[in-house]
């Protein structure tokens, strides 16, 4: 539907709808795979960002009740937490040049 209205974005979802192998679009079930893969992958990391968070308010009613008091911090506990809590994306790195089904993997530099 958005690749028919032609809607542009800089979400991840129109950078798969607007790029080209061998000089044609990705297929519908290429953008909804690539897409499912981003999902997993960020609804995986919230999940344990949102439980690590919740751990530290759980062990801490004074800064829990703090947050209830004055809810205006609310979104500088977000930040906080997210930075202390948050998880790293340790990426995987080629050590040479491969291809594979057809896809060309660069080594890293």
């Amino acid at each position: 539907m958005r690749r028919a209205k032609s809607i542009p974005g800089d979400d991840p979802i129109s950078t798969f709808l607007s790029t080209r192998r061998d000089g044609e679009p990705l297929g519908h079930e290429e953008v909804v795979g690539l897409s499912r893969v981003c999902w997993a992958e960020v609804s995986t990391r919230w999940r344990a960002a949102m439980s690590f968070s919740a751990c530290f308010l759980a062990g801490r009613p004074a800064h829990r009740r703090q947050l209830i008091d004055q809810p205006e911090l609310i979104p500088y506990a977000v930040e906080e937490l997210l930075r202390r809590y948050g998880i790293a994306n340790n990426g995987a790195s080629r050590q040479e040049d491969f291809e594979y089904k057809g896809m060309f993997f660069h080594a890293a530099k």
